[in-house]
């Protein structure tokens, strides 16, 4: 797998998008190129000659129970696709948000273990098109890991070009001014939805999302 070729490709189209486009709006909508990356990547792997074999499929959802830790374009850009759905559907997620952040607060990663709500009844991601990088990114090659470890068998090339590829993207928005800390997926939603001016905020450089219990600063 060339990840480096795939990686500095992605990363001149995001950058050269953001150049061309500064509007608040723009910077939501490029992280979409940052997730198409991450797709590529893991294509890529297994399309090689030798490729990791992987027990993830539909309807397995250990790892839906752990915390997801979105950076702050993602938590917009899911806002965004939320706001387009019908307003009892709408409405639903919002109460499985509300009850997720309650969850979630101060509550560090290693103490989390809550269904993500956006997890269905039979296990499969209904933001899956607008899912973060993290979700994207996840892969095990053993279920039984999963369940006994909470934590999955990782293939290491592919993680290693997966976190080339976010630092390197992180690191092309910080460059605009922006803060890239992340947060935790239900309650970062929650606060997009209810909030709707502090995406304009956040592109003006503000913090405008509580940090981890973990204080994680990028």
């Amino acid at each position: 797998m060339d990840s480096r070729k795939i990686i500095e490709k992605h990363k001149k189209i995001i950058g050269g998008s953001l150049r061309r486009s500064p509007a608040p709006q723009a910077l939501a909508h490029n992280i979409a190129k940052f997730h198409k990356a991450t797709d590529e990547l893991a294509t890529a792997r297994l399309s090689d000659p030798n490729p990791p074999m992987f027990e993830c499929k539909k309807g397995c959802s250990h790892c839906c129970s752990l915390r997801v830790e979105a950076l702050p374009p993602e938590v917009f850009r899911i806002a965004k696709h939320l706001q387009g759905l019908e307003s009892e559907t709408r409405s639903k997620f919002v109460q499985s948000l509300k009850e997720a952040a309650s969850y979630a607060a101060g509550r560090e990663f290693k103490n989390y273990e809550n269904p993500c709500p956006f997890l269905s009844d039979a296990g499969g991601c209904e933001i899956y098109s607008v899912r973060p990088h993290k979700c994207r990114a996840y892969f095990s090659g053993s279920v039984s890991a999963c369940v006994k470890n909470k934590a999955a068998i990782q293939d290491a090339e592919l993680r290693n070009a997966e976190n080339v590829l976010a630092n390197e993207v992180i690191q092309t928005y910080k460059k605009k001014g922006v803060v890239m800390h992340p947060v935790e997926l239900s309650q970062g939603v929650l606060k997009a939805l209810e909030d709707p001016s502090i995406e304009a905020r956040w592109a003006a450089g503000d913090q405008v999302f509580d940090l981890l219990p973990e204080r994680i600063m990028l």
